[in-house]
């Protein structure tokens, strides 16, 4: 292990400690760092190796966009221009195997030095002029380890995996401010055999990302085989969204985990973008607590109808032992009758006491999307879903509610089962 201070690392919060940390990095193995603030620009991380942050030591961001990596530092690294980021990075694992980052430590991203927030929980561009991208950048990589550290004050994402495979992230607590544009938590992408636990993350977009794009490099992407356990999520975005690409999405669990204070649970869409149609099959959920205004918002096209036409499905999914609230309806909304078809909620009980103070009412058949305010007056709405079933759910009403005047709205479907009404708070039928 090498002692960072060892290369010439100062640790003072003041002092640009790049290269000394560099240094530290080639010499191979795990570069540890003691107690104290290490202010650095992008890290290149290599095989066999990675950092070893101890309690009370901080990894600070440069403010000094010099001290960042190119845009064009590899050939697929993607640049999102309509987000106002650009490709520079804090720490880069590009095609090394066997990398670790680990510790008591924190990851500071700096993003005050960047930009400033506006006052209310709004994502706003307004003060962006130039950003880093993702904080920690992890392409192409097998063997990885996150434990055990914070990542803080990503002036974007704040961790991505793209094509990795035989991940660990273990104790990872993520937290950054609610109305940080594009202030994703965990975004995994065209990565296979992903463990996420025992995580707590906090951020102003999605929590959990799950993505299957060919954005950075991979011709034909899969992400699979993904299992989330003992995970805290809390959001003003989605706590877990599942579908951005046009690859294909499968097998991904999720166990014993809280969605707390979150405005969507659970955002699943086969269509993101314009003609990047995503199959989504084979998930299951179970064991959850939900606080969401809306925990279920599953579509064929994220932002509505007018985007046209799907190529791929969400199917064979399974919701199981939940609890939570809702104040705004569940979306089950496809494009054409089957474009989502085979799922199954069982044993999910939810509790509406107030109705969300933005929602604004429509009928059945308008044009809804993953970021609407917009809602029917029922709890759940079905349009051209094929196939859902409901075994023993029910909604207990806490409030009249009157604005809400059925438990269950369907739209060319036709469910399995239904949603009872609890009023007792009895057993569900």
């Amino acid at each position: 292990m090498n002692n960072v201070k060892d290369f010439g690392a100062v640790g003072d919060g003041i002092s640009l400690d790049t290269k000394a940390i560099q240094n530290a990095i080639e010499a191979g193995g795990i570069a540890y760092f003691p107690p104290g603030t290490y202010v650095c620009g992008t890290l290149y991380l290599r095989g066999d190796g990675g950092l070893e942050l101890s309690p009370g030591a901080v990894l600070l961001a440069s403010s000094n966009p010099k001290d960042y990596n190119a845009d064009d530092f590899a050939p697929f690294n993607k640049i999102y221009p309509t987000e106002c980021v650009s490709g520079a990075h804090f720490i880069i694992a590009d095609n090394v195997d066997n990398i670790v980052i680990r510790g008591g430590g924190r990851i500071d991203g700096n993003r005050p030095a960047f930009y400033e927030l506006p006052s209310d929980i709004v994502c706003s561009y307004e003060t962006i002029t130039w950003r880093p991208a993702q904080m920690l950048f992890i392409r192409n990589c097998e063997n990885v380890t996150i434990a055990d550290v914070q990542l803080t004050n990503s002036p974007y994402w704040s961790c991505f995996l793209y094509g990795c495979s035989h991940v660990r992230i273990d104790g990872l607590r993520i937290v950054n401010p609610m109305h940080t544009p594009n202030g994703d938590g965990l975004d995994i992408e065209a990565c296979r055999g992903v463990t996420v636990s025992n995580c707590q993350i906090e951020t102003g977009d999605d929590c959990i990302a799950i993505r299957s794009s060919s954005d950075f490099g991979m011709e034909h992407p899969v992400a699979e085989n993904i299992t989330i356990t003992n995970c805290i999520l809390t959001t003003v975005c989605n706590a877990v969204r599942i579908g951005v690409g046009g690859g294909l999405i499968r097998r991904v669990t999720m166990d014993n985990c809280q969605i707390i204070g979150s405005r969507t649970g659970f955002c699943i869409a086969t269509q993101y973008w314009a003609n990047a149609s995503l199959q989504i099959e084979q998930c299951m959920f179970s064991n959850l607590y939900i606080e969401a205004k809306r925990p279920f918002s599953l579509h064929s096209n994220a932002w509505g109808r007018t985007v046209g036409p799907v190529t791929a499905r969400i199917e064979n999914l399974l919701f199981s032992n939940i609890r939570g609230t809702v104040s705004a309806a569940n979306l089950i909304d496809a494009y054409q009758f089957g474009d989502i078809r085979d799922i199954v909620f069982d044993n999910v009980r939810l509790t509406a006491a107030e109705i969300a103070p933005e929602a604004v009412f429509q009928d059945d058949d308008f044009d809804y999307t993953e970021r609407t305010t917009q809602a029917p007056r029922a709890f759940w709405l079905l349009r051209n879903a094929e196939n859902i079933s409901f075994t023993r759910c029910a909604i207990r009403k806490e409030a009249p509610l009157e604005e809400v005047t059925r438990l269950i709205a369907c739209v060319n479907s036709t469910p399995n089962g239904t949603v009872a009404e609890d009023k007792a708070g009895g057993r569900c039928p």
